[in-house]
């Protein structure tokens, strides 16, 4: 693909697959989120914050209302802290057997 330009229309057809997106509070308003689910992925935004949850959470909302069916769920990780990765991990097996 060199020389070629990547746009939101380039992302494949995603239903029953799972995306998790690090630094969702970071580039949260960029669209990615929107895109994804769009194209029918779950969508997991992974916050390090705890404080910037809620302000995550809040946006996936309006996502999933502007599009039926979309699945976000926003979920803490700090990827430094080794308790947070197993946290996370726990927390989305058990999540994704259910």
């Amino acid at each position: 693909m060199a020389g070629s330009e990547w746009t939101a229309a380039s992302i494949p057809g995603l239903t029953g697959r799972t995306v998790v997106v690090t630094g969702a509070a970071g580039g949260l308003r960029s669209g990615y989120h929107r895109e994804l689910a769009r194209r029918g992925a779950r969508v997991v935004p992974a916050v390090r914050e705890e404080a910037k949850v809620r302000a995550v959470a809040e946006i996936g909302a309006q996502i999933s209302g502007a599009q039926p069916g979309a699945r976000l769920e926003v979920r803490r990780l700090e990827l430094a802290e080794l308790g947070s990765v197993t946290a996370f991990a726990a927390g989305y097996m058990t999540a994704s057997s259910g």
